[in-house]
């Protein structure tokens, strides 16, 4: 047996006087969520879900994330918040559309209801789990077998940027360490980081042509710890 919802008064006065009052209330029931962010493809209030697949933009039915947002409110909450979607999504042709001011009052006060986009925690970067390009992988070996050393020209001569990306890459992840321009000025020197190194030991794409002997050595000279 379907439940009957309680009822309360819509944006027209005489809403609830029409044969079809329940089929509206309903339907701002279970717009409720559409009223607040969606952690998953971030629509925000009165936008419904996009898929979030790649491609094309695509509707897409509520996502889970958004619904656990409103999974505390009381049926008092869900009428007067899906309420307020189903005005500014459906304005009447013989009414103003809803105000500005109005939208963000309700997106404000759905948001300060809701419960928070939790925070997505970041996975710390682990030797065997960064991910590598063949370019930067090549260019890990090279500084290794290099004594932990290498460079990126400042030039701009053919093939010089697509270097600097890979080492820019390598940097951002803390594998490579910036030093400074070299006498000429046409180059940058880079050094292997003690995480570059763990990378150089452990990861599937590097392929290792230095002996454990030889790498304890190039690190001991960059004063890293050689345990590690």
């Amino acid at each position: 047996m379907t439940a009957t919802l309680p009822p309360r008064a819509l944006a027209d006065p005489d809403a609830v006087n029409r044969p079809d009052a329940e089929y509206r209330r309903t339907r701002a029931y279970y717009m409720a969520a559409d009223a607040v962010k969606c952690p998953t493809c971030r629509a925000g209030f009165g936008s419904a879900c996009k898929s979030t697949g790649g491609g094309n933009s695509a509707f897409a039915p509520t996502h889970k994330a958004r619904t656990a947002r409103i999974a505390g409110w009381t049926d008092e909450q869900r009428h007067k918040f899906g309420d307020a979607v189903w005005r500014y999504q459906r304005p009447s042709w013989n009414a103003p559309s809803m105000p500005v001011e109005e939208i963000e009052r309700f997106a404000a006060e759905a948001e300060a209801a809701a419960a928070p986009i939790p925070v997505k925690v970041e996975k710390r970067l682990t030797p065997k789990g960064v991910r590598l390009s063949e370019l930067q992988a090549e260019e890990i070996e090279r500084a290794a077998h290099g004594g932990g050393k290498t460079s990126a020209s400042t030039a701009h001569f053919h093939g010089d940027h697509q270097h600097r990306q890979t080492i820019n890459a390598l940097r951002d992840k803390g594998i490579l360490a910036e030093g400074s321009v070299s006498g000429d000025g046409y180059a940058r020197e880079y050094t292997l980081t003690l995480f570059g190194w763990r990378v150089y030991r452990q990861h599937r794409l590097i392929i290792r042509r230095l002996s454990d002997a030889q790498i304890d050595a190039f690190m001991a000279e960059q004063g890293c710890e050689v345990s590690a």
